[in-house]
């Protein structure tokens, strides 16, 4: 269920802590024990703009300001062409060199904290394939932690929101704990196919 957080301008995004009935964690996150899921969904749509937008100077404020709460010491951030990148600094400076309809999210960093992995990042690309609400052609940028850490990446994303001009449109607290997709059994994946149409 959405909680209506304040909608002033097209600069927005929702939150989602937890599962929607359409996502499942990535088997190396529920591997790692990395079992809570906090998604920042990322609006695309721009009055001012042709095409679906990745607001990447945002999403350079809010995942770093996300990683810092897990108190991270190294990045290893994989773009979508194959790239690794090692830190934000990095990906800032990457994206500096691109037109601003080529820039992508990474699409998937592992954040580390003294040798061992302390989360893992991926992007869902609903803005290639529409998808129900709330994630409906957004950039989903999906956390992947031991802890649950939604009270705190709320709030930092909130605080940074009002500083950067951006709306929260919503907050949607799903199912909690999920099994990655690949382990479950066909009928269910079939029975999940059929209840999607």
């Amino acid at each position: 269920m959405a909680t209506e957080v304040g909608v002033t301008n097209d600069r927005s995004l929702c939150l989602v802590s937890g599962y929607h009935a359409v996502s499942y964690p990535p088997v190396a996150a529920y591997e790692a024990g990395m079992r809570h899921r906090f998604a920042v969904v990322l609006d695309t749509y721009r009055r001012d703009k042709i095409d679906m937008f990745f607001d990447s100077s945002l999403a350079l404020l809010l995942v770093p300001a996300l990683c810092q709460i897990i108190r991270y010491d190294q990045l290893s951030i994989r773009m979508a062409g194959g790239a690794t990148i090692s830190s934000i600094e990095e990906l800032a400076r990457h994206y500096s060199g691109l037109e601003e309809v080529d820039r992508d999210p990474p699409a998937w960093i592992e954040v580390w904290r003294g040798g061992a992995i302390g989360a893992i990042v991926q992007t869902e690309w609903w803005s290639s394939v529409g998808g129900p609400s709330p994630y409906h052609d957004s950039y989903t940028i999906s956390f992947y932690t031991a802890n649950d850490h939604s009270s705190e990446f709320r709030q930092a994303i909130e605080d940074l929101c009002l500083a950067a001009g951006a709306s929260i449109t919503g907050f949607y607290r799903e199912e909690q704990a999920k099994q990655p997709y690949s382990y479950l059994p066909g009928w269910k994946k079939a029975w999940d196919w059929i209840a999607s149409l």
